[in-house]
């Protein structure tokens, strides 16, 4: 045997590279240093996910990728699937997005945290096929569109806008949330339960998960108290909620998972009392 050839099987060794990326891709950066047979099986993994918040590609590596034409045009389409854009951490500006929005028109998963994206809506957003959306959405009202492509896909929303200061016309809101045709799965930020009316929820038939999610834990827990077992009251800082996305992009359990979990064992009554609609340490979630 050549003392250069690799002691295992290349199947095997790429196997091995391939799986310590997926599960440890903090770890990237090294391995593509490795070898360039590793470089090239470990590159279209490096841009799956794009983060500042533990990722092996930040939003600025990923742009200077870009930028550098290296790549081919359906490069960053084919590999980009997750996309975190957190414009307090980053440094970012609004003009930054519409190169790397217009190349990653193949994400999956998308987050803009820190500004609202009226703007890149119906020019840069509108066609993306997303399964998962978060963002500022006021005062972007008028085109919450159903007939957009990017929302005929759309199962999971996480708006992160204030809800609970009254701005809002909350029935017209869940009204238009309603249309959207693919949509199970909707988070909201800094409701008033007051503003929950129970006419209101059922409307929304195919919500099959309501979480409404704080950014610490509420001091008054009772004011949360809702019989219909799809809410869940959740609670998660920007820096947790970074790190809880980044556990959805990798298969483990995010809040989704959580409150689906919870919510099963409120419709089999092993909640107590059933009306209680946020997850205690001893309930095992």
């Amino acid at each position: 045997m050549n003392q250069f050839s690799p002691a295992i099987p290349l199947e095997l060794e790429r196997e091995i590279f391939e799986t310590a990326a997926y599960s440890s891709p903090e770890v990237i950066r090294n391995l593509v240093l490795v070898a360039h047979r590793a470089y090239e099986w470990i590159d279209r993994i490096r841009y799956q996910t794009v983060s500042s918040h533990g990722s092996a590609c930040p939003f600025r590596f990923l742009q200077q990728a870009i930028r550098s034409n290296s790549k081919t045009d359906d490069f960053f389409h084919d590999r980009v699937r997750n996309l975190f854009v957190d414009f307090m951490k980053d440094g970012i500006q609004r003009n930054d997005l519409p190169d790397v929005l217009s190349m990653c028109t193949g994400v999956r998963s998308l987050v803009l945290l820190g500004v609202t994206v009226e703007p890149l809506m119906s020019t840069y957003l509108r066609n993306l096929k997303l399964q998962r959306l978060s963002f500022f959405l006021i005062p972007g009202l008028v085109w919450i569109d159903p007939l957009y492509p990017v929302f005929a896909s759309l199962t999971h929303l996480d708006l992160f806008d204030d809800l609970s200061n009254g701005s809002v016309d909350f029935p017209s809101l869940l009204a238009d949330l309603a249309l959207l045709p693919a949509l199970t799965h909707l988070a909201l930020f800094n409701v008033d339960p007051a503003e929950l009316e129970p006419e209101d929820i059922p409307a929304l038939k195919k919500i099959e998960v309501l979480v409404i999610m704080e950014l610490s834990k509420p001091h008054y827990l009772s004011m949360y108290s809702f019989d219909d077992p799809r809410i869940v009251v959740m609670w998660l800082n920007n820096e947790e909620y970074a790190e809880d996305w980044l556990n959805g992009t990798r298969g483990d359990p995010d809040f989704w998972a959580r409150a689906e979990l919870f919510i099963g064992m409120r419709r089999r009554e092993e909640i107590y009392p059933n009306s209680r609609c946020w997850i205690e340490p001893g309930d095992g979630v």
